[in-house]
Formats: structure tokens, sequence, C-alpha cells
């Protein structure tokens, strides 16, 4: 549907579009929640995870396990953005963005398990591969 409505645009920019909006919902929708989760949680905060992509952007990587409090906007390249894809954001920071935002309390290791899977150094871009032998 995307395809025809934009006159025939190719398939993989039709994903983009779906794949971008469709985040973009989730996203509003979660920072949505956060704040009014705010109001019955003093000092709840949120957590910027990055995407698993294979090449993630380096400003993407850069911000992956910063919090801030809920109603404050991350830095991101700088960049103000509530949360990933968000809709003041550029293109440049929004589309194809796969990061996500994450509530953290006092005590809280919800997203830790995220923040430890695959990490990247930031200064190179490249994963870090722990040897498990």
């Amino acid at each position: 549907t995307i395809q025809r409505l934009l006159g025939g645009a190719t398939r993989e920019r039709a994903r983009t579009i779906l794949y971008t909006e469709v985040g973009r919902v989730y996203a509003v929708s979660a920072q949505d929640s956060l704040a009014q989760a705010a109001e019955l949680l003093p000092g709840l905060r949120k957590r910027w995870v990055r995407s698993g992509k294979l090449h993630p952007r380096p400003e993407h990587v850069v911000a992956h396990g910063k919090v801030q409090l809920v109603n404050e906007p991350f830095v991101i390249g700088g960049e103000k953005l509530m949360h990933p894809r968000d809709p003041k954001g550029s293109a440049r920071n929004t589309i194809n963005c796969g990061c996500l935002s994450v509530p953290v309390t006092d005590g809280s290791t919800w997203g830790q398990a995220t923040m430890r899977l695959d990490p990247f150094d930031a200064a190179t871009n490249l994963r870090i591969v722990r040897d498990t032998r």
C-alpha cells in the first residue's frame, strides 16, 4: 500500500517508512506512558538503549546507557530527543532507528541485560567480543 501511495516507490523505501513510523508510534506512546508513571513514581528516569543492529549510528552508540529524568530530553549528536524516533528529531537521527527508551528506578535492573548483550567500543564502533572458552 505504501509503495502504491508513493507512486511506485521501491519495496525497500516502503519498508523503511513502515518500520520508522510504526517504531515512532511505539516510542511516542512509551514516552507518554513513562510521563504518566512519573506522576506516581517520583524520580522515575529513562535509559537510552541502542539497537542491536550491526552498524548502529555512532551517536546512538555513544548515548547507549545514558539516563535522564522522564521529562528531560536525551542529547543525541547535539540534538535534543525525548525518545528514539522523536518526531521533532531530524531524519538523520530518526529514520530506521531501532533504539529504545526503558524505565529506570532506584534498584531497577530492567534494561540491564540489554546493556550487556553485545557492547560496542564507542571509539571504534566495533562490537566487543568476549572469549567464552
